[in-house]
Order: structure tokens, then sequence, then C-alpha cells
């Protein structure tokens, strides 16, 4: 069980400095092409979002619907004010920690729900 814990804990923080690092990455390459006004939109949906997969355990669907909802929030923002095109990195790999992690434990009705949402916020991208 500690093990177990103690495995938890360091996947969450792993998770936590790889979703950091690719919103560092997104913001200096947004703000050296576009300028950084144009990644801020982005790059709070990233955080949020971000924050919802580190805190997902709980509140699978909760988290889920959150985050799909910033998610697709974000993709509407960046077609209707001309930004950088959303999911970025860091708001998708967040978004399908989110997604992912619901399906997996989630019955098949709330999980096909979820991950139906998880395609319409990607094809949203497109």
């Amino acid at each position: 069980m500690a093990t177990e814990r103690l495995t938890r804990v360091a996947a969450t923080a792993g998770l936590a400095v790889v979703l950091l690092a690719a919103i560092g990455v997104q913001a200096v390459a947004v703000a050296a092409s576009w300028g950084l006004r144009y990644w801020l939109p982005g790059g709070a949906a990233a955080v949020v979002v971000g924050v919802l997969a580190l805190v997902r355990h709980r509140q699978r669907v909760v988290t889920a619907t959150a985050g799909l909802a910033v998610s697709g929030s974000a993709v509407a923002a960046a077609r209707l004010f001309d930004l950088p095109t959303e999911p970025g990195p860091a708001l998708a790999l967040a978004s399908a920690v989110l997604v992912g992690s619901a399906v997996r434990a989630l019955p098949p009705l709330p999980a096909g729900l979820i991950a139906a949402g998880g395609l319409v916020v990607a094809a949203g991208a497109w």
C-alpha cells in the first residue's frame, strides 16, 4: 500500500514536471513567433487543465469534464480571435491524461461520453 502511494506521488510529480516543461516550451515558441500576448489564453488554459490532470484521482468525471470544457473553450477562442491553434502541446497532453484516466476507470457509458468529448475537442483544432 505504501509502495502504491509512493508510485502515485512519483507519477504525479513526473507529470507535473513534464507539463511545466511543455508549457514553458510552448510559451517560448509562441512568444517568439506571434508575441507573448497571443500565448496567454492558451497558456492559461494549459495551466488550468494541467492542474486538473494533477488532481484527477478522486473525481475523474468532474475533472475530465471540466478539462474538456476548458480545452473546448480554448479551441473556440483560438478560432474566434485568430490566435495560435489550440490545443497546444501542453493542453493536449493534460487533456489526454484526463480523458485517458477517466476512460480507464469509468463504466462503459460515461467512459464513452468522455472519450467522445475528447474527440470533439481534438476535431475542433482541425
